[in-house]
């Protein structure tokens, strides 16, 4: 049981426009109990009363976020910070005609040495080595209860489309694409409605980050035009391609499928509430300001 003082709050992108930055929150899986606060509408000097900060899920390392300062700020109130979920998001050398974002080596800044645990979605094993408060928690939005259900496959292939890179425009894909089902994530369509697309086709063709994730979980094989580094911290890997390449990609002997994905993830999830519930009632709170 938590002591009855314990409160957190949980810093995310709280758009309902976006279903992959909504359901990303653990709080909304696990017993978390405080406020939430949307990491867009913070002040750069905030600084919440509860003692444990929750930062995540989303892709808040990097993107312009406030991270930084704030994280500073926090620690010097001698405030205890945790990620959950956190992902490297980061735009650069895009191909101008297809917006498709080669493989790069990351480099993470400095304020994730800050945190007292790290729970990143990234599969970067050198960095859980590096910093040994870090580990792999891939996002929490695995927790949700639609994955339990069965879905009728009546599809060969479908489109799942990031509600900022339409495919027709961005990456520049031919109108015959559009005879294929379609939906994007603009948050017009409940998450079970989302998880049920996805599970009605064999194949998802996706620049969607988390429509990549989810159909992973279902056991799709997934092919993705990753448009950010944050793809590449995917650790069941969809198949990458420039959007042109798609059918040929399609034809890849070695598409994969990750049948063990589901369950993984969310032992990663339970594993790391535990981890956090433990080191915040053991851990003694001490004051240390950093500059």
């Amino acid at each position: 049981m938590y002591p009855q003082e314990l409160k957190f709050t949980t810093i995310f992108r709280k758009d309902e426009t976006n279903i992959g930055d909504w359901y990303s929150s653990p709080e909304q899986y696990f017993y978390l109990p405080g406020e939430t606060v949307d990491i867009w509408q913070l002040n750069h000097e905030y600084v919440p009363e509860t003692e444990n900060i929750i930062y995540g899920g989303g892709g808040l390392i990097g993107g312009m976020r406030p991270m930084g300062h704030v994280i500073t700020n926090q620690k010097n109130a001698n405030k205890r910070i945790y990620g959950w979920g956190l992902g490297e998001h980061i735009y650069i050398s895009m191909d101008e005609q297809t917006q498709f974002h080669p493989p790069v080596d990351i480099s993470y800044p400095f304020y994730v040495r800050k945190f007292d645990l790290l729970g990143i979605r990234d599969w970067y094993p050198n960095l859980y080595t590096a910093l040994p408060q870090t580990r792999w928690v891939p996002c929490s939005s695995c927790m949700h209860k639609a994955f339990d259900e069965e879905y009728e496959v009546k599809h060969d292939i479908a489109f799942f489309t990031h509600k900022n890179f339409p495919m027709h425009i961005v990456h520049m894909l031919p109108k015959d694409t559009w005879d294929y089902p379609h939906m994007t994530n603009d948050g017009e369509n409940t998450f079970e409605e989302v998880i049920n697309f996805l599970g009605s086709a064999d194949v998802i063709i996706t620049n969607s980050f988390h429509g990549a994730y989810w159909a992973t979980l279902l056991g799709k094989v997934v092919i993705c035009f990753p448009w950010s580094t944050k793809f590449y911290g995917l650790k069941h890997a969809p198949i990458m391609c420039p959007a042109p390449d798609w059918k040929k990609a399609l034809n890849d002997k070695e598409q994969k499928q990750y049948k063990g994905a589901l369950e993984e993830c969310r032992q990663a999830n339970k594993d790391f509430h535990v981890e956090l519930i433990n080191h915040i009632l053991n851990t003694p709170q001490t004051f240390s300001v950093e500059t």
